[in-house]
Parts: structure tokens; sequence; C-alpha cells
């Protein structure tokens, strides 16, 4: 019976669109690049392009995209019937979650000649 259950569990997860096959992924300076979505190594995202992986720092994606991958790992994650090893946490890395402050670009002051 639980058999039964486990296989009809991996039909439905296999018929389900995967929200992260290949697509448009966007940086947070708005540029954009296509690839399929692998998984989490550290900081950085691994992407497949053209058949190969890529790594890319997660914390340079849209906020969107990484709450995206963030949510899918979280699903993911819930969805194992077994607990990860002692010490391992399932949770999605603070990349994915919260964002990097993007730094200002530094003022000059400058002093006109003859003003004070």
């Amino acid at each position: 019976m639980i058999l039964r259950k486990a296989i009809a569990m991996m039909a439905l997860l296999l018929a389900l669109p995967n929200e992260l096959s290949a697509r448009v992924w966007t940086t947070v300076t708005g540029q954009s690049f296509e690839a399929e979505f692998v998984r989490v190594e550290g900081a950085n995202g691994i992407f497949i392009v053209k058949g190969k992986e890529y790594p890319y720092p997660l914390n340079r994606l849209s906020v969107a995209d990484r709450l995206l991958i963030g949510k899918t790992l979280n699903q993911q994650s819930s969805s194992i019937a077994t607990p990860p090893p002692a010490g391992l946490t399932t949770a999605a890395p603070a990349s994915l979650t919260t964002p990097e402050p993007i730094e200002k670009p530094a003022v000059l002051e400058v002093q006109l000649a003859g003003r004070h």
C-alpha cells in the first residue's frame, strides 16, 4: 500500500510542469538570460545554458527570481518524507530571500574657485 502511494506521488510530481525549467531570469541590474535552474551550491545558483552548467551568484538575481527559487526549494524539501541528516538544514540560503544592499556611488565634493 505504501509503495502504491509512493508511486502515485512520483507520477504526480513528474506530471506537474517544472516552474524552473528553461526560462528567462533577470538580474538586479535589469539584464536577463535564458537558462534552466538546476540546484544551489553555496551562494550560487547552478544554471544550464546550451547543455553546459554555469554558476551565478544568487544575490545578483532579481528579488522575484530569488523568491521563486527559494519557494521551490522549500516546497521540495517539505515534500521529502525522510528528515535530513543531523546538522543539515533544508531551508533556503539567506541569499535567496534577503536582497543584498546596492552600494550607492560616492559623491564627490567640488569647490569652485573663488567661492567659499
